[in-house]
């Protein structure tokens, strides 16, 4: 089974699967999204995405998201 993640938000720069878990009702996926940093304006050209492969389990799938925010570019010049 493949497990894919694809960001929505335009300030996101990174994104990955960290975690997979089946519990007795789900499978709950935990993954980490990496947004641009403080005077950072660079965006990739495509959303960020990651994947991962499992075996089949045949529950539904949650996805956890923790946002966080890259390394600042520093201050905007003048």
């Amino acid at each position: 089974m493949l497990l894919l993640a694809m960001a929505e938000n335009r300030e996101s720069v990174q994104l990955h699967i960290d975690k997979v878990v089946e519990t007795g009702n789900m499978v709950a996926v935990w993954a980490r999204d990496t947004r641009l940093g403080e005077g950072c304006t660079t965006r990739p050209d495509r959303p960020p995405f990651d994947g991962i492969i499992v075996p089949r389990i045949d529950k539904p799938v949650k996805f956890f998201v923790t946002e966080e925010r890259a390394e600042s570019c520093g201050e905007a010049p003048r």
